[in-house]
């Protein structure tokens, strides 16, 4: 199949606009991506940030009320039930804030609690951790998350110092909160990033455990999970990154620790949903590519016979010119580019080629007409010459029979 020039030119044309779209467009939705990413990632760990902080100044709160409070307990309150309940009483503001309180003695026996509670009275808690290490850098602390009775619920244990005059440890000032309270850790295990993420809490000690988690079944829990961006959270690190959950799925994390604790707000949403608007955009990119791809080739298609007609203006002459012998071609096109110049550099070939032809016409005929006079001059010698030979021939016969008579003679005689 014979294919045009113009068709071949408008081809390579709109091949050349398609690839250079086609990578353009590449590259925009692989920017896009990349952008995208970016923005979606800081804006989780945003939202992460923004609930840590919540968290932090429900802890951070606490605890300083907690400590205030243990700074104003009369030494009295430390060995009276009594005088304890009716401190507790007169601070209605603090209970609020806690589910129980206790004051404990120096050896770690419960002297006062509220809401009052039969049979804790002297009970001996000084084998708690929480209670060590409040006995032994005499600062307020947070505890690790423990469950707590009777519905082992996750709680987790305020407590602060009651020191004397002197400094020396006389007591603490305990208070225990729900840790899934709604004011507590801000609804974590209920919030839902887009359709289907969610918001967690890690606690580090004793060992990785979920604390907050929309699957109640997995709370106070050691967290089995080989994923290694929670891995590098435990480490320290802080940040969203892409990873792959425990059940195969592709899931963006986000990760930021508390200040007040070592436990850590997390987010998980899948990767398909946090970037399906970026999908969708990515999409409608391509399709306006393509779009633009075929306006380009039929502009380009357009373009390139409006440029190539005084070509087949040309081509046309050039036909007549073969089949007309006494045709004089005309300029195909006026335009002051190359086609125009091979237009009008054509015209004048041809226009010499008529010349030149006109020349050979008259110098033939010339030719012929020398040839016709040589030709007669030549048959005229020819003539002239023939008769010559004939009357030399006729003057010669007489004596050449004689001198044949007279050497016959001589030869008899002999």
């Amino acid at each position: 199949m014979r294919l045009g020039i113009r068709f071949r030119l408008a081809l390579l044309c709109t091949f050349a606009i398609v690839v250079v779209v086609v990578i353009v467009t590449a590259l925009q939705v692989v920017e896009t991506h990349r952008a995208a990413r970016e923005t979606i990632g800081n804006t989780q760990f945003a939202l992460v940030s923004s609930v840590a902080g919540l968290v932090d100044r429900e802890l951070e709160s606490r605890l300083l009320a907690l400590e205030r409070l243990a700074a104003i307990v009369p030494q009295d309150a430390l060995r009276d039930m009594q005088a304890g309940r009716r401190f507790f009483e007169s601070r209605p503001v603090i209970h609020g804030m806690f589910g129980d309180l206790f004051l404990l003695s120096a050896e770690g026996r419960v002297v006062g609690d509220w809401p009052p509670k039969p049979g804790r009275f002297g009970v001996d808690v000084s084998d708690r951790q929480y209670l060590k290490d409040v006995r032994a850098t005499k600062r307020p602390i947070i505890s690790d998350p423990i469950l707590g009775r009777p519905f082992g619920q996750p709680q987790v244990v305020f407590a602060a110092p009651i020191l004397g005059p002197g400094g020396d440890y006389l007591g603490a000032l305990v208070g225990s909160v729900d840790i899934l309270r709604a004011d507590m850790t801000g609804g974590l295990g209920t919030e839902k990033i887009g359709k289907s993420g969610y918001f967690f809490l890690l606690a580090k000690k004793p060992f990785p455990t979920l604390i907050v988690h929309p699957d109640k079944s997995r709370i106070m829990k050691p967290s089995n999970s080989t994923n290694p961006v929670t891995t590098r959270a435990l480490a320290g690190w802080e940040g969203t990154e892409e990873s792959t959950s425990s059940q195969g799925d592709r899931v963006l994390y986000s990760y930021k620790r508390l200040k007040a604790t070592d436990w850590i707000v997390a987010a998980r949403i899948p990767y398909d949903e946090a970037f399906e608007p970026i999908s969708a955009a990515q999409v409608r990119i391509a399709w306006i590519g393509v779009v633009l791809a075929a306006a380009f080739g039929l502009l380009t298609w357009l373009l390139v016979t409006r440029i190539l007609r005084p070509l087949k203006g040309l081509r046309e002459e050039i036909g007549r010119g073969i089949r007309e012998p006494g045709y004089h071609p005309r300029p195909a096109s006026a335009r002051n580019d190359e086609l125009g110049d091979l237009s009008r550099d054509f015209a004048k070939l041809m226009a010499q080629r008529a010349a030149l032809n006109a020349e050979l016409l008259r110098a033939n005929a010339s030719l012929d007409e020398r040839v016709a006079q040589k030709t007669g001059e030549l048959e005229k010698q020819a003539d002239e010459m023939e008769l010559f030979l004939h009357t030399l021939g006729h003057d010669l016969r007489s004596p050449t029979r004689a001198i044949s008579v007279f050497s016959e003679l001589v030869l008899r005689e002999q």
